[in-house]
């Protein structure tokens, strides 16, 4: 186990990765430690057998949401003695729950120039380190003044993107008018010089007072003809790879700015990604660093090439141990990586996706089952259209297997594909704007005209008379093209619905559970079963009948302030 202080004292993790991007189990003894996770339903798969409390909510960014889910868990366990937090996207709330709780770990003001990406310049800066011109700027004017002195193109990044979101390239002042991001007073935006340089990135660990553990340095890997250079490729749909250099003269000018830098930054010890430009002269230059393991496939590569795992050396750090490291030798075999987008906007369907792990191809890799669904989410590697791991013994060999990985690779994915029963036209104007692919199938004389507009193909049938002819116009429906789910916010949809859900296996509301709700008399039946809420019921055949049971029955009255039994006649 990596930490050894904590004992049986409750720590919080924060976690939103479904893959085995941190193995938290080997990090920390979960059987002495009173462990919560805060995650999602995405992530939630990810969470230990061994969690004391595993606490769900639906976006880990919402501060509230999270301190109130955590609520319960503080008053069973006590205050967290750590807050853990691995994926950038969660540090500041970790930071937050830590200022509160006063746990182990990174608070804000230690984490602001790592967040804020112009208090980040302006920190890289003063270790003298070159760094690209740059503004901050609150208008498109200051976007098109800052060009003039710079020149076309520009790049504009908001101050907490993550994983290259909310970062543009504009090549004109044309462009600043399209410009999607928030620029005004409250949303200001870092505007920087375009670089047409190649793209590294050094990942490693600083032990504290300028002392250097473990590093690599990596040159980004483009397809040919890529609109841009190093990861903003990616964002803009083209595959982006890397391969670890083994040129020793690099190696040499990478380490004169990691001593420079890397304690410039902070004196602490932390664990580093850090991306440089590297001019035609052979000067690095800064582009941004993250106070983190890298993303995608870099911890894993790490940990099977070269025995080291970063999440681990992060977690510790965490939880106020310093991890006891050596620098890498000159014989380090040679890590690559390639992320490969997916073909459309997620959520997605998994069509067809080739594996590539045969002969010279990658030794693992991470590709999207057929049949499945792709969800959308922010700021994350994990949910791609393809992520591949490679290892060989030079720059050169691993950096080609990675690009023919990348030419070779097949990714076919299509809009996912949903049935609607009934209900309002709102719910498919936010299926359209998810991207989905919706079938409805509605009353003929109850639908919006708007209806057509918003979906895939429109179907009409007497909901509340004909459900069995519903069932039966969605089945021929699956049957040409799968659907992922069965929706409806009506009653009469409801146990359609459940039927082909279960029939297809779509997960959803079971088909007893909605008999339950719309059948009154089981309803009270299934109550008493369970002795919730017993109440005394009949059913009747005919109203003699129904009045000879009615006059049996009692009830319950509220008087002064108090319960009284009183006949049914008395009401």
């Amino acid at each position: 186990m990596a930490v050894k202080s904590i004992g049986d004292a409750h720590v919080v993790v924060l976690n939103r990765w479904r893959d085995s991007f941190a193995e938290y189990a080997r990090y920390l003894d979960h059987d002495t430690a009173r462990v919560t996770y805060v995650t999602t339903e995405v992530g939630r798969a990810a969470v230990p057998t061994g969690a004391r409390e595993v606490v769900v909510v639906e976006d880990l960014l919402d501060l509230a949401a999270v301190r109130a889910a955590l609520a319960p868990a503080v008053r069973a366990h006590g205050r967290p003695e750590a807050v853990v937090a691995l994926q950038e996207s969660d540090f500041a709330v970790a930071a937050a729950l830590r200022e509160e709780f006063s746990s182990r770990g990174r608070k804000t003001a230690d984490l602001h120039h790592f967040l804020d990406k112009h208090a980040m310049l302006l920190a890289a800066r003063r270790t003298g380190v070159p760094v690209p011109r740059f503004e901050l700027v609150t208008d498109a004017a200051g976007i098109t003044g800052f060009a003039a002195g710079a020149g076309w193109p520009v790049v504009v990044k908001s101050l907490q993107g993550r994983a290259s979101t909310g970062v543009r390239r504009l090549g004109s002042a044309d462009a600043v008018d399209l410009l999607d991001l928030p620029l005004d007073a409250g949303h200001p935006l870092v505007v920087q010089e375009y670089l047409p340089h190649r793209i590294h990135h050094v990942d490693g660990v600083h032990l504290g007072g300028g002392v250097l553990g473990p590093w690599r340095l990596n040159a980004y890997l483009n397809a040919p003809g890529a609109a841009t250079l190093g990861p903003l490729a990616f964002a803009m749909g083209e595959p982006v790879g890397s391969v670890e250099v083994d040129d020793p003269a690099l190696l040499a000018e990478a380490e004169k700015v990691l001593r420079v830098l890397v304690p410039g930054m902070s004196p602490d010890p932390w664990v580093f990604h850090l991306e440089l430009f590297l001019t035609p002269d052979g000067e690095f230059v800064f582009l941004e660093v993250g106070c983190r393991p890298g993303g995608g496939e870099i911890p894993f590569v790490w940990r099977d090439v070269h025995g080291v795992d970063l999440m681990e050396c992060e977690f510790s750090l965490q939880c106020g141990e310093i991890p006891d490291l050596a620098p890498f030798g000159d014989d380090e075999p040679v890590a690559g990586c390639l992320h490969v987008p997916l073909d459309r906007p997620a959520p997605c369907r998994v069509v067809a996706a080739s594996s590539m792990v045969a002969g010279d191809g990658p030794y693992s890799e991470a590709i999207p089952a057929v049949g499945s669904v792709v969800p959308r989410t922010a700021g994350s590697y994990e949910f791609v259209g393809g992520r591949f791991r490679h290892r060989g013994t030079s720059t050169v060999e691993v950096a080609a297997r990675v690009m023919t990985t990348a030419a070779r690779y097949r990714l076919v994915t299509e809009p996912v594909r949903v049935a609607v029963i009934g209900g309002r036209v709102e719910m498919l104007e936010a299926a359209a704007d998810l991207g989905l692919d919706v079938v409805l199938v509605h009353f003929p004389d109850r639908c919006d005209p708007r209806s057509a507009e918003l979906c895939e193909k429109v179907l009409h049938a007497d909901l509340i008379a004909e459900p069995d002819r519903v069932v039966d116009l969605l089945r021929r429906e699956h049957a040409e093209r799968p659907f992922t789910r069965v929706l409806t916010l009506t009653e009469p949809g409801l146990l359609p619905a459940a039927r082909l859900n279960a029939e297809w296996g779509l997960g959803g509301n079971s088909v007893e559970t909605v008999l339950l709700v719309k059948d009154k008399a089981l309803m009270r039946d299934r109550l008493a079963d369970v002795g919730l809420s017993p109440s005394g019921t009949g059913r009747c055949a005919a109203r003699r009948s129904w009045r000879r049971s009615w006059t049996s029955w009692t009830a319950c009255r509220w008087s002064s302030s108090r319960w009284t039994r009183v006949a049914a006649t008395e009401w």
